[in-house]
């Protein structure tokens, strides 16, 4: 006979009890995560309220144990397991820090306990970033989660800034020093990307980080605190509820300290050497504000060149969204009376004296509203910087557009009848011309019209005369010979040359020649295009519209593209 399992009570049965005597629950660290007038003052009273509310809430544990869920690779198909993986991390996250991965809770819960007693209890022989020792980080955990608890900067959905007081700190500031600010809503991962490639693009440089955490889940602000526990450039907020992006900006300039600003969206990633050129033209007092150039990531295109505007009742858009880079590289006229704050560079002197971003407006429009209020009239104006990128996918944020209706009725209704003169003359800045913009949508709720451009490349000339046509190359971001080759015989021709590698967009339509290669993913041809492809082995038919070249004898393929659009140009002007 097998001997009888003895009953466990519903105490035995909490793994909670089982943290408890493992020493693997510290109630300093409980409690720093409670408002104080709700902290529990004994471990029977924490264990109640970790029972009660704590375990729903995600509460800590331990500053060495993080139950964050996150799960970047889960199989959609699999409901069971989306969402549901959980790790619990030491001093910081997987691919976010030298600290180590811990253990997954969802293995079998004794190896899993088992396995973090021995790291706990091992602490002070563990590898804590940035030299200090695990009692010391442990401390200094415990009080910095404490203070963003206890002490939130506002109250409520307001920012709660005292502009009389940031103005009268405004001489105080360091000079030549520049501070990012990066708000950030129910995310960490993203927000630690963007802040490391800041600082890491930017080497040498008085630079300083302001990080507010828009009142998500405790455990963003607990995970943010542990990745930049020792890295005294980086400072953590947290309001208490979300204040939006215009909240969230104006709190972290008021606990800002550099002359100069960079507005910072927490899914954009800055590029190396982004700084110097983005801060530099804020050197001439005209230029009230610089944007890098956007791009979208893995894709060689344009999220944001700059906002252009079409009169009135119509939406400002990103000036070439969608675009290969390469059409940035044509502008002559960089100028623009508003830029994104996805990426923004300012002087802090001329965002204090404007009161910062009107909180009124619910992420959406904020950006262009203050640009247009710090333009003062003569020369002022904001400037694209292309030798400063950064990548940015846009619309990454929670509820980013959930307030669109009254933004825009908001953002019309101040700006009627002040509204930059029509700039159509932007796209022929690039070789295009405007013909008409196509309706998207009609807002029935705030009288104005979303449209999309409708562009035509006018036919051209090179210098001696032969048609000077637009290739697009659609590849997949590497360099090889094959592409080399392509690249140098299309110069040597002066044809204009683009690069996109993924996604497809209306502009695509411009490029006369589209080239692709069978190495990449398989590209079906475009209508109204002379489609090639191009092969490192023999094939005898690319398909219907497919002229295909090999790699080693491309000259004959790009004579016949030229004949083939010949008659097009034949009486285009020089």
């Amino acid at each position: 006979m097998h001997k009888a399992i003895p009953a466990l009570s519903a105490e035995q049965r909490d793994p909670f009890n089982d943290f408890v005597r493992a020493g693997m629950f510290d109630l300093d660290y409980y409690r720093a995560q409670l408002p104080p007038a709700w902290r529990p003052v004994d471990l029977a009273a924490a264990r109640r309220h970790y029972v009660d509310t704590g375990r729903a809430a995600g509460l800590a544990l331990h500053p060495f144990i993080e139950p964050e869920w996150w799960d970047p690779n889960a199989d959609t198909e699999d409901e069971d397991h989306l969402g549901r993986e959980r790790w619990l991390i030491f001093g910081g996250q997987r691919d976010s820090s030298t600290s180590v991965l811990i253990a997954d809770p969802l293995g079998e819960i004794g190896v899993t306990r088992d396995y973090i007693r021995e790291i706990v209890a091992g602490a002070p022989r563990a590898r804590i970033p940035g030299g200090i020792s695990a009692e010391e980080a442990a401390q200094k955990l415990t009080a910095a989660v404490d203070d963003l608890v206890t002490n939130p900067p506002n109250d409520g959905r307001s920012s709660g800034v005292d502009w009389d007081a940031v103005r009268s700190d405004a001489p105080d500031r360091v000079p030549g020093r520049v501070s990012v600010l990066v708000p950030t809503y129910q995310d960490w991962r993203m927000t630690v990307e963007s802040v490391r490639c800041a600082l890491d693009g930017a080497p040498g440089a008085d630079l300083e980080v302001v990080v507010v955490d828009n009142g998500s889940r405790l455990a963003v602000a607990r995970n943010l605190l542990a990745v930049f526990l020792t890295e005294d450039r980086v400072r953590i907020i947290r309001c208490d509820e979300n204040t939006n992006f215009a909240g969230g900006m104006n709190r972290a300039l008021a606990a800002s300290t550099g002359e100069f600003v960079v507005l910072l969206n927490n899914d954009a990633v800055l590029a190396p050497g982004w700084l110097e050129p983005l801060i530099a033209p804020l050197a001439s007092d005209s230029v009230r504000g610089t944007q890098p150039l956007l791009l979208y990531p893995g894709t060689n295109r344009i999220q944001a060149a700059g906002t252009m505007f079409l009169g009135e009742g119509v939406l400002p858009w990103h000036f070439l969204a969608g675009h290969p880079r390469a059409d940035a590289d044509r502008m002559n006229n960089i100028s623009f009376h508003a830029v994104t704050a996805a990426v923004m560079a300012l002087r802090a002197s001329d965002l204090i004296a404007a009161n910062g971003f009107d909180e009124e407006f619910e992420n959406g429009y904020e950006d262009v509203d203050l640009c247009l209020r710090l333009l003062r009239g003569g020369d002022d104006r904001f400037e694209l910087v292309r030798e400063s990128i950064a990548h940015h996918p846009e619309g990454s944020t929670i509820g980013r557009s959930l307030r669109d209706s009254a933004n825009r009725a908001r953002f019309f209704a101040r700006w009627a009848g002040r509204m930059p003169a029509p700039e159509a003359h932007r796209y022929a800045d690039v070789g295009f011309e405007l013909e008409t913009m196509r309706p998207l949508w009609y807002s029935p709720e705030v009288p104005i019209l979303i449209t999309d451009p409708q562009l035509t490349r006018p036919p051209r000339r090179t210098g001696v005369g032969e048609p000077s046509l637009r290739w697009l190359l659609l590849t997949s971001g590497s360099h090889d010979a094959v592409l080399d080759a392509v690249r140098t015989s299309l110069a040597q021709l002066n044809q204009e040359l683009v690069e996109v590698s993924g996604g497809v967009h209306w502009s695509d339509a411009l490029a006369d020649i589209v080239v692709a290669f069978d190495r990449d993913a398989p590209t079906f041809p475009r209508a109204g295009s002379f489609n090639v492809l191009v092969t490192d082995h023999p094939v005898a038919d690319g398909g219907d519209g497919v002229t295909v070249a090999t790699a080693h004898d491309l000259e004959p393929l790009i004579g016949a593209a030229l004949a083939w659009r010949a008659e097009r140009y034949s009486s285009a002007a020089g």
